[in-house]
C-alpha cells in the first residue's frame, strides 16, 4: 500500500542521513532503529490525518453539490468512475483493517513494534480511523446505483449514506435502509468486521495496556 511504501522510503532516507552525519564508530544500531521508529510514527500520524481530511472533504463536497442542485436530487456518476472510486475506497479501508489487526496481534505476542507510537497515540489513530471508515463506507453506499437498495430510493443523499454507515459499523441496524444487492450486503458485513476490529480489539487493548502502564 501507499503508506507502507512511504514508510520504507522514509526508513532508507533516515538511515542514509544518520550514516552521513556520524562515523561508523559512533553510529550504533540502536540509534538507527530509534530514528526510524520516530520517523515512521510521524509519517503514520500525518497520513492518518490526511486520509481523514480527504474523506471529510469528499463527503462535504458531495453534500454541497447535492444541496445546490435543482431539486436536491442524488448525484449520478459515470460507471467507470464508480468502479475506480470503489477500488480506492476499499484499498484504504482494507489497509486500516489489516494495520490495526496486525498491530493487535503484535501486542498480544509481545513483538517489537515497528514504530514508537504510544498507546495514547495509537488510541487517537484508531479513533480517527473509525470515523474515516464510516465516511469511506458512506461514500461507497452513496455512489452505487439506487437499484441496489430496497424500494430503489433508500439512500438518496450523503447524509443518509453516513447514517446507514454509522448504524452498520456500530451493529445497530434499524432496518429502515436495506441493501438487496449481494455486493452491498457483503460490504456491510465487512464494515461490521472493520468496526469490531477497531472498537473491540484495538480500543480495548490500547486502553487496558495504558491503564496497566499507569
Amino acid at each position: 500500500s501507499l503508506t507502507l511504501h512511504l514508510a520504507k522510503c522514509l526508513k532508507k532516507y533516515i538511515s542514509s542521513k544518520i550514516f552521513q552525519e556520524k562515523s561508523d564508530s559512533d553510529c550504533t544500531h540502536r540509534e538507527i532503529i530509534t530514528a526510524v521508529k520516530k520517523g515512521r510514527s510521524s509519517l503514520i500520524k500525518k497520513l492518518n490525518l490526511i486520509y481523514l481530511l480527504v474523506a471529510i472533504i469528499s463527503c462535504t463536497l458531495i453534500s454541497i453539490v447535492q444541496y445546490i442542485s435543482e431539486g436536491h436530487e442524488k448525484i449520478y456518476f459515470n460507471p467507470f468512475f464508480v468502479v475506480f472510486w470503489c477500488i480506492v475506497l476499499f484499498s484504504r479501508v482494507h489497509e486500516i483493517f489489516c494495520a490495526f489487526l496486525l498491530d493487535a496481534f503484535d501486542t498480544l505476542n509481545n513483538r517489537v513494534k515497528s514504530s514508537s507510537l504510544s498507546n495514547a497515540s495509537r488510541l487517537e489513530l484508531s479513533l480517527r480511523s473509525y470515523i474515516e471508515l464510516i465516511l469511506n463506507f458512506s461514500l461507497f453506499y452513496y455512489i452505487v446505483p439506487e437499484s441496489f437498495w430496497k424500494d430503489c430510493e433508500s439512500v438518496g443523499g450523503i447524509s443518509e449514506s453516513i447514517y446507514f454507515s454509522g448504524v452498520t459499523i456500530t451493529t445497530l441496524g434499524y432496518g429502515d435502509i436495506t441493501p438487496i444487492n449481494p455486493l452491498v450486503q457483503i460490504v456491510t458485513v465487512y464494515e461490521v468486521l472493520c468496526g469490531f476490529t477497531l472498537l473491540i480489539i484495538s480500543f480495548s487493548m490500547y486502553i487496558s495496556k495504558a491503564s496497566r502502564c499507569s
